[in-house]
This record gives C-alpha cells, structure tokens and sequence, in this order.
C-alpha cells in the first residue's frame, strides 16, 4: 500500500506553524495584564505629584500595603487608629499572619473587615509577638485611639531594630518634645537612621505628642523600606511575603517568610529583620 507523504507535517513544521499563534496568545496575554495593572493603578486626588508624601503613599499603595477610601481619595491627613497601624506595619515587613496567633490583648476585636478576616486580632497579634508593640497595659492595646507621631516612629524604630544613637549625636529635637525618655531615645535612633527623612516640619517646633497623619505613616513605612536598619538600600524586590534588597555597599538582604530556604541565608528560619545573604 503506498503511503502518501507530505500529508501530515513534520514537527518541526508544527511548531513553525504555532509559533505565530503562540506569540499572538502571548501579545494578547500581556496586553490584558497591562490593562488589568493600569485600571488597578492607584490615582489619589488628593496626593497629587507635588504632595510631599507622594513617592511614599503611591509606593506604599501599590505594594498593597496601604489603600484610599471608597470614594478615590487617600485622605492624607487623617489619622491612622493602633489596629490600622498594626496591619500597615505588619504587611511592610511582609510578616507572616495567620489564624493561629493569639493575641494578648482582651480590647482588640476580631473580624472588622469582611474581606480580611484577620483584621486587626491577627495583625496586633504578630505585632506583639515580634515585641514591634507592647500595647497600652500588658493585657489592652487600646485599638481605636489614634497612634501618636512619637508611638509610630517608637514601633517603626522596634520593627527595624535600630541600635542606639552614637555616643554624642544630637538631633534636631529636645526631650521635653516627648511623653517618655523612652520615645526621645527611639527618635534619636530613627532620625540617626534616616528614619525621619522627609517629615514635614520635624525639628524644634514638632509636636510628637500629636496623632500621626495617614501621610506620615506611609512616609515612615516608605523609610523603613528603602533605609530599614543601616545603609540606604539601592534596590527593593518584593515577594508574596518575603522581600529582597541591595545596599549601597554591594551586600544583598532578605527578610520575611522563608520557607525552603528561600532567602538564600542558609536556613529555613523566617527572618523579621533585614538580615545580610551575600555581598564583599
């Protein structure tokens, strides 16, 4: 029976032939991701370009750390109650949560928002257990008050553990600007860091004691990010719940979930500090 050729193509035929199909799906594909990015890009009206906070707030919202209201605004101004502080800090280190922790303290309520049902128990949990709060009383947190300006820079300062302030550094502020020595002392170690770059209206005249705004949160959450505990980082790279980043000195960092090793620091420990994977 004779067996006639050319009928079926050859696979390297084949795949000539789907070739162009395959890069057509593909420029469809990313097409539709790039529109997807843009639609889900934030646009706040009131941060625009020349808003102090700006770079922060926009960094911050499109890491999913931080978001507007209903209405398309960000309300820069507003202030940011303990629980909300706790879940903003939380996903800016990138911390596991999950629905075991416990939380220690009995003021903090449970299942506020319906599209985070770890919201705020949860957050203020992993908060206290990585000792970034120590609440307001060993068993209250008080959630709904507004976190001060002198609370957030102390837990940003606890979450980064910064070491002291060197011997004879004096910042642009004075004790007597602070409720406790305690909060002077972590202003020192975060103003030294280059924790407090950017803050509207720091030195002589800034009151601590008053509620941080939305805007001065992020800006010290984008501080964190891009100084964390030493040198300037020169890049940031972001997991699902672990991020990367280069210094200036060439050394590579990591923190977060590090399941499988995947920090690359040898072990399979979570790491809730920069902690250093290679670099001369």
């Amino acid at each position: 029976m004779a067996i006639k050729t050319g009928s079926v193509p050859s696979r390297g035929r084949r795949v000539a032939l789907l070739l162009p199909m395959l890069a057509l799906t593909l420029g469809l594909l990313l097409l539709s991701f790039a529109a997807t990015t843009a639609a889900a890009a934030p646009n706040f009206p009131d941060v625009p370009a020349h808003h102090p906070y700006h770079q922060a707030v926009y960094e911050l919202a499109d890491r999913g750390i931080i978001s507007g209201y209903a209405d398309g605004t960000f309300g820069p101004e507003r202030p940011v109650l303990h629980q909300q502080f706790a879940k903003m800090i939380v996903k800016t280190l990138t911390l596991r949560v999950s629905t075991e922790a416990h939380c220690p303290f009995t003021d903090v309520p449970t299942n506020l928002d319906p599209h985070d049902p770890l919201y705020p128990d949860k957050y203020v949990a992993v908060c206290a257990a990585h000792r970034i709060t120590v609440g307001k009383t060993p068993t209250t947190f008080d959630p709904y008050a507004s976190i001060t300006r002198e609370q957030l820079i102390t837990m940003v300062v606890r979450a980064a553990g910064l070491p002291a302030a060197p011997s004879g550094y004096t910042p642009p502020f004075t004790t007597s600007q602070f409720s406790t020595e305690e909060h002077y002392a972590n202003a020192g170690k975060a103003h030294h860091a280059g924790l407090l770059t950017d803050l509207q209206g720091l030195g002589a005249g800034y009151n601590f004691t008053l509620p941080a705004s939305r805007g001065e949160c992020a800006q010290m959450l984008y501080n964190l990010l891009v100084r964390g505990s030493g040198a300037p980082w020169t890049h940031l790279a972001a997991g699902g719940n672990y991020s990367l980043a280069l210094k200036t000195d060439g050394s590579l960092w990591a923190w977060g979930d590090n399941g499988s090793g995947r920090l690359g620091e040898g072990t399979q420990v979570q790491r809730n500090q920069p902690t250093r994977v290679a670099g001369d």
